[in-house]
């Protein structure tokens, strides 16, 4: 059964007298088969779970997509009827931020300004402001994170340690379509053209990941490698790199078994992230 509530009030009477463990799915809504994964590993280990959909402004930059990006509340909904008892939580923005200034709001790492960060440098700190806000309201002793967004996966990590936040954070696995291409809200931007195209990231990862286990350990040799996979001129590569999995710092010289390849690049109006281990 699906219970749907806006504040604070109104989900601590839903959440009762809080038997068992609480777990939290954050998102942003346009919800698809990555999310429902969450939400479904959530189930499996919690006796309560909360779904917040929320779009948050403070990771959005003024030139990026807050006004346009997808608000599906009611299919969202329909899509979670059938996983079993989910409590969707979806706050106003006065109901998120209407605290005033807290201690995450001039929260900074060295990890902001690294791969994703050096093109949005506003927007783990956007991050951080709206989860550290989630935590505080749902009080969840679990909360999950898709791979997809591995940099933040580790962020939001982090975060919890400097906070003392007695949240354990999951992280699941990066869920694709039936073609490879790693799944996200923001798919739907791309024409029929352009997704055709996408699936040569995905291409990418798998030529690398089959280098690596060949012997290759050259980090320029696997950039390489991956690039090459990127044959249609319409892709901006933003970056390809080969990062330590806990410290996200790019190894300079050589891969090592367990490095994550991380890349992103804008196809068209899309901005596509993925990653995998190698």
């Amino acid at each position: 059964m699906i219970k749907r509530c806006h504040t604070v009030a109104e989900l601590n009477l839903l959440l009762g007298e809080r038997k068992g463990t609480v777990g939290l799915v954050p998102t942003m809504g346009a919800l698809h088969e990555g999310h429902l994964s969450l939400v479904r590993q959530a189930l499996e280990a919690c006796d309560q779970v909360v779904v917040s959909i929320f779009v948050n402004p403070t990771q959005f930059a003024p030139h990026e997509d807050f006004d346009s990006y997808p608000r599906t509340v009611e299919s969202d909904m329909a899509m979670l009827a059938g996983l079993g008892d989910v409590i969707v939580f979806t706050p106003s923005r006065d109901e998120v931020y209407g605290e005033g200034d807290l201690p995450v709001d001039s929260y900074e790492r060295p990890t902001f300004t690294l791969l994703c960060g050096g093109r949005r440098p506003h927007f783990f700190g956007g991050v951080c402001r709206v989860v550290y806000r989630l935590f505080k309201m749902v009080g969840p002793d679990k909360a999950y994170f898709g791979e997809k967004d591995y940099q933040q996966l580790q962020i939001i990590r982090q975060m919890c340690r400097d906070f003392d936040l007695d949240v354990d954070v999951v992280g699941c696995s990066l869920i694709r379509e039936s073609d490879g291409l790693a799944m996200s809200s923001r798919n739907q931007y791309m024409t029929d053209q352009e997704r055709a195209t996408s699936i040569q990231i995905y291409a990418g990862l798998r030529a690398v990941r089959e280098a690596f286990s060949n012997g290759d350990q050259s980090v320029a040799s696997l950039r390489r490698c991956f690039q090459s996979k990127l044959t249609d001129p319409q892709w901006d590569l933003d970056y390809c790199e080969i990062v330590g999995p806990q410290t996200l710092n790019s190894r300079n010289s050589e891969a090592i078994l367990g490095d994550r390849l991380i890349v992103a690049a804008v196809l068209g109006k899309t901005r596509l992230i993925d990653n995998c281990s190698i």
